[in-house]
């Protein structure tokens, strides 16, 4: 009712500046969380505003409330729609260049004059695409399932040196380029977490793949660390390195430094938000360190579990 008189409230410093004798506020609730305040003050005239004020100041307050809730509700709208028409177009590029490529590969190995070297040649590339395709398949079903919330992560003890050793006979015998040296850190034994193992599996691969894509020229070293309570997992390569400003921004659901049909590297951006999704299921953390022109760093951190306790052969 008088502003200047209660300092406890409204200070008297801004009462004079502002020129408000008397003064009412309503707080802007969206979603119980105050948006905005609308103000209605009088200069000179001091005492209680009548009931019909107060009730027609918290209308457009409500109403207003509304009007802001309706905009960032059309701004999403907008963005979602943005969004869903750029992965249109990321998906059929990326569906399209596999399939060229196996197309292509396969007239090319029909050919009866084709020397061994270069129909075994052909088929490499023909399996290079379509481990493309179905990697692409998989990332894409796997953020359907967590999107529609049908696939929570079964949470067991995982052997993390068995994994670990499986992962690195696999990519030993995949192709890659022709420049790049991938080194596999050996495995530690009775490295034991709490986690999916099946989830954990596709961090890895994804975080290797990404290395090994964009690495023309160089190593990418695949590493694990043990500490007392926790396991670092770690993937680092001689890249094109990632800008500071994107380091936040890679981990999000399809994005890319360039979504063009025209760029550099193929890829949908599921990748490395499947990784920060699978690892935060496991109670863990990744984080990333990167300086362009030198590299990337990705390291999974991952608490360690109890080892199984061994089971006595002739008792079982």
């Amino acid at each position: 009712p008088d502003a200047g008189r209660a300092p406890d409230v409204f200070a008297p410093a801004l009462a004079d500046r502002w020129r408000i004798a008397s003064l009412f506020a309503v707080p802007m609730l969206s979603r119980g969380e105050i948006v905005g305040v609308l103000v209605a003050s009088h200069r000179e005239r001091t005492g209680p505003f009548s009931a019909k004020q107060r009730q027609l100041a918290c209308g457009v307050a409500h109403a207003t409330a509304i009007a802001l809730e309706n905009v960032r509700l059309i701004a999403d709208l907008q963005a979602a729609s943005r969004l869903k028409t750029e992965f249109v177009s990321t998906m059929s590029h990326e569906l399209r260049t596999p399939l060229n490529v196996i197309l292509g590969f396969c007239e090319m190995a029909r050919d009866c004059d084709l020397n061994a070297v270069d129909r075994g040649r052909s088929l490499e590339r023909i399996e290079i695409a379509g481990r493309t395709l179905l990697e692409l398949v998989e990332g894409t079903l796997e953020i359907g399932k967590l999107e529609a919330g049908k696939d929570t992560p079964r949470l067991e003890p995982v052997d993390l040196s068995a994994l670990w050793t499986r992962l690195a006979d696999e990519y030993a015998v995949r192709p890659r380029g022709a420049g790049v040296e991938l080194t596999w850190g050996a495995a530690l034994p009775g490295v034991v977490v709490s986690g999916d193992p099946r989830r954990l599996a596709m961090v890895v691969r994804n975080l290797v793949g990404n290395a090994l894509k964009f690495t023309q020229h160089g190593v990418v070293r695949v590493e694990m660390q043990a500490e007392a309570t926790t396991v670092m997992l770690r993937v680092s390569d001689t890249g094109p390195g990632i800008p500071q400003a994107d380091h936040e921004a890679i981990f999000g659901m399809f994005r890319q430094g360039d979504g063009s049909d025209s760029r550099r590297y193929d890829g949908t951006g599921l990748g490395l938000y499947l990784v920060r999704c699978f690892v935060e299921q496991c109670g863990g953390a990744v984080t990333l360190e990167s300086t362009v022109g030198v590299g990337s760093t990705f390291t999974v951190r991952l608490d360690r579990a109890a080892p199984a306790a061994a089971v006595d052969p002739v008792a079982a």
